[in-house]
């Protein structure tokens, strides 16, 4: 019987490439040029979410943080959590002068994907367009999530991340 093995989109697009497996489950879709190299069919079976989590301590309220917010954040131009822009989409909330620590996917990854495209299609000040890999800015706070859970900070660990 064929097996299906958990690992992350960059591993199922890199195993369908390489032809070692017959399906490469992905969040990400390939490009037609990508797929017609390789001789690979894009099918859509099904919908993908993602959820931006934040720790905060001391704010209950739930913050609203639009795709230009959250670009200009992991871009390094959204610093502080009381931030005008953060404060303007979450009127009455009171946001701490902390330093805002964002976390990223280091590995391929569908989530990468969907992240960075969410950030390049919402604030024209994105660079390095979007893909499951991507070159975050360099000097910036924040910690890089390995594909391994136990390499991840836990949300409990970083505080003020997002």
């Amino acid at each position: 019987p064929d097996l299906a093995a958990g690992t992350g989109s960059g591993t199922g697009i890199s195993s369908a490439e390489a032809g070692l497996v017959d399906i490469g489950g992905t969040d990400a879709y390939l490009s037609p040029s990508v797929a017609a190299q390789h001789n690979l069919i894009n099918v859509p079976i099904a919908i993908s979410s993602q959820l931006i989590f934040y720790n905060l301590p001391g704010v209950t309220a739930h913050l609203n943080l639009n795709g230009t917010v959250l670009a200009m954040i992991w871009a390094g131009k959204i610093t502080q959590w009381n931030d005008p822009l953060i404060q303007a989409a979450n009127p009455g909330v009171s946001l701490p002068a902390q330093t805002i620590i964002p976390l990223h996917r280091s590995d391929g990854s569908g989530d990468t994907f969907m992240f960075t495209s969410l950030c390049f299609m919402s604030w024209s000040g994105w660079r390095g367009g979007y893909g499951t890999t991507y070159s975050w800015v360099a000097g910036q706070p924040g910690y890089r999530g390995e594909q391994r859970h136990g390499d991840r900070p836990s949300r409990h660990q970083v505080r003020h991340r997002l």
